[in-house]
């Protein structure tokens, strides 16, 4: 995971900020939850992130499969913390997309945080794009 120091600087638009994330995740499916440690391009969303795992699998085989996924995600450091709901899908060769709609609390209350989750195309893990809002997740 590269260090904090060449992540890409966090853009602001007004009152939002779309940030670049690199997450390092140990995930095994016999043994949920997913837990990751996250280096951003804005500290609000570095931190420990860890979420529920539920899914949906279709397969050929063991090597050929496709699965939709679904749970609680939480991302915590210091300033405060961020909740919601995760959904995304995966299909063998093609690889992840998550996406999260947080809800901030403690320091991070009154904003929210989108983020769509990748699988680096480089290797070494999973890289993310997001955006910190004022106000809550849109609920239509």
């Amino acid at each position: 995971m590269p260090s904090p120091s060449v992540m890409p600087s966090a853009i602001t638009f007004g009152e939002a900020t779309l940030t670049e994330s690199n997450l390092a995740c140990r995930f095994r499916a016999a043994d949920p939850p997913i837990t990751c440690t996250t280096v951003s391009s804005d500290p609000r969303v570095s931190g420990k992130y860890t979420a529920t795992v539920h899914t949906k699998t279709w397969n050929a085989d063991a090597s050929h499969e496709a699965f939709v996924q679904w749970g609680m995600a939480r991302l915590v450091n210091t300033g405060g913390a961020w909740e919601g709901p995760y959904s995304g899908i995966f299909a063998t060769g093609r690889g992840d997309i998550i996406t999260t709609w947080y809800t901030g609390s403690d320091g991070y209350a009154g904003l929210s945080y989108y983020q769509t989750i990748t699988v680096s195309k480089t290797g070494g893990g999973w890289v993310s794009v997001g955006l910190i809002f004022p106000g809550s997740p849109p609920t239509r």
